[in-house]
Formats: C-alpha cells, sequence, structure tokens
C-alpha cells in the first residue's frame, strides 16, 4: 500500500489508482535517466532552421510570408540567423554569407526540400 503524502497526489498515488499506467511510468522514467534523444532534437532544430531560409528566400523575392511582409520577414529571419541555435548549425558564418547564399540558391528549391520532408513524415502509432 502507497504511504499518505501530504503534498498531494504523486506518481506514485496514480499509479496504485490506475495500475494500467505502468508501461507509460515506466517508459517515462526510463526516458528520464537516458535524457534527451539528441537526434530528435537536432533533427526539429534543423527543421525550423529550414523553414527560416525558406521563409526568407520567399520574402527575397517579393512575397509575402503567412501573412507578413516580405521585409519585415526578411528582418525577423536576420536576427534569426545571428542566434547562437542557428549559428551552431552553420558554423558561425556571416549573416550578410547566409543571405548571399539563399539568394543565389533558386527560387523554389528551398521549399522543395521543406515541403517534401513535410509530405514525408509517417504518422506514430501509439500501441
Amino acid at each position: 500500500m502507497v504511504k499518505e503524502d501530504k503534498r498531494g497526489m504523486n506518481r506514485h498515488k496514480w499509479l496504485s489508482m490506475h495500475p494500467e499506467d505502468y508501461p507509460m511510468d515506466a517508459e517515462n522514467q526510463a526516458a528520464r535517466t537516458q535524457g534527451w534523444d539528441d537526434d530528435g532534437f537536432r533533427t526539429l532544430i534543423a527543421a525550423v532552421c529550414l523553414r527560416a531560409c525558406a521563409d526568407y528566400k520567399k520574402a527575397s523575392v517579393g512575397k509575402n510570408v503567412d501573412g507578413k511582409p516580405p521585409d519585415k520577414v526578411m528582418e525577423e529571419c536576420r536576427r534569426f540567423f545571428q542566434d547562437d541555435l542557428f549559428q551552431f548549425f552553420v558554423n558561425r558564418i556571416s549573416v550578410s554569407e547566409i543571405e548571399r547564399y539563399i539568394r543565389a540558391t533558386p527560387e523554389g528549391f528551398i521549399h522543395s526540400i521543406w515541403h517534401k520532408n513535410e509530405n514525408e513524415q509517417v504518422p506514430v502509432e501509439i500501441d
């Protein structure tokens, strides 16, 4: 039996009332000892960076992005390109060089990478 806890509900109390949740609790506890899934985290951040590049390219040819005018989008992207998170992935190259590379990329190319990856995601089946 579970010892009375004055602080309220905790995982032990919950499991005593909902034994069907033991497998999920075991998985959660294992994840805590393993830490973050570095590959999954990197993939997520890379997708965010790719989206910023696609948005910048679209704005650089004078198109609105998600209803925002091109100049506003380009300024937001420049700030993001300066951020440590983005700079980590581009080995600290300058924002002006990043912009030059994106501008030199054929229109639709970056978006096609984004669109292809977005459409190839497979839904996860949960047991």
